[in-house]
């Protein structure tokens, strides 16, 4: 049996890019089950019009306010872009709710502006009994792609998730996959990152994109840098296979040569954003992409929407911290 892949949003606004990557993908995977989980009537309209099966998210999930004792990010910066960390901790505890509201088996939970390739290994992953997700650093794991084998994996998930969440407020998805992973190496394996990594796991010849592709290919998300575009970004030890080897796209598929090894890419983690690369066909885009980036340069434009956004983002902010720095000045008055 095939894996079931999960796409997760909470809150009540939805992205463009993840609507067109939820259509993306039926176009890619016309027999493929495909869920979506939300909190929204927009998002149950999207999951309605590419035969995707809705599975409705409590309100808990996602909000700071809401969150269960233990599990609220009252240790970070919960003004970041409407309680971002806390919506991205939530969004891994959600995985298990929707096992459960749903037949067992393999699931594939994909983050909303993560593109899988026609490539993308379904079977092959569905015959592993352990978890598997992206390394990221020596701290902390990346949740691009996560794959549960089974309602009963994904519930262990989520109390390890609550569990190291009691003990450390300050966790964000990414440190606690991390810490888990450490503690639990019998029950967790890495999705390869490189073709170099992929010749030892069970799916040689295939590669997963926890950022370190995306990065170097797309750049970072220009709202949350002034609106400013870069590519060719550096961010762990695997961009460096991915600086010194080559990205190709041949047909349809992308090509990652590094140290005399190739493999196919099976997924890339569009951080920019950009809608036109979660279009159902994105090869000419992609490798014209690709020519660019193999030119080294700084700098590769300036988004007017995005530097709007990150703007509003900082006003926000900042008009909270002046609001609370003038009450305490009337309290010690």
């Amino acid at each position: 049996m095939s894996a079931k892949v999960v796409f997760i949003h909470l809150g009540s606004t939805v992205p463009k890019y993840l609507k067109k990557n939820i259509c993306r993908t039926r176009r890619l995977f016309p027999n493929l089950e495909i869920l979506v989980a939300g909190q929204s009537s927009v998002l149950e309209a999207i999951a309605q019009k590419v035969e995707a099966k809705y599975v409705p998210v409590s309100n808990i999930f996602g909000s700071s306010e809401l969150a269960p004792a233990g599990l609220a990010r009252d240790g970070l910066d919960m003004k970041f872009w409407n309680g971002y960390w806390q919506k991205t901790f939530d969004r891994l505890l959600v995985i298990a709710e929707v096992h459960e509201k749903t037949t067992d088996g393999a699931l594939v939970h994909i983050e909303s502006d993560v593109i899988i390739t026609k490539d993308f290994p379904f079977d092959s992953l569905a015959n592993s009994s352990k978890l598997m997700w992206g390394a990221f650093d020596d701290a902390a794991d990346i949740a691009s792609i996560v794959f549960s084998p089974s309602m009963k994996e994904s519930r262990w998930l989520a109390n390890a998730l609550r569990d190291v969440a009691e003990i450390d407020n300050t966790a964000t998805d990414m440190t606690a996959l991390a810490t888990i992973r450490k503690q639990n190496p019998d029950k967790i394996r890495l999705l390869a990152a490189t073709p170099e990594l992929a010749i030892s796991t069970n799916q040689p010849g295939v590669v997963f994109d926890g950022l370190h592709i995306g990065e170097w290919v797309f750049g970072w998300d220009p709202k949350a840098h002034w609106g400013f575009r870069r590519r060719r970004i550096k961010i762990n030890s695997h961009s460096e296979s991915v600086a010194d080897g080559n990205l190709e796209v041949r047909g349809h598929s992308l090509f990652f040569t590094s140290n005399g090894h190739v493999a196919t890419v099976s997924n890339l983690h569009v951080h920019s954003k950009e809608l036109r690369f979660f279009d159902a066909d994105i090869s000419k885009s992609l490798a014209a992409l690709l020519k660019v980036t193999a030119q080294p340069r700084a700098w590769y434009g300036f988004v007017p929407s995005g530097f709007i956004s990150w703007l509003a983002s900082r006003l926000k902010r900042w008009s909270t911290t002046l609001i609370k720095s003038a009450r305490r000045k009337i309290v010690r008055a």
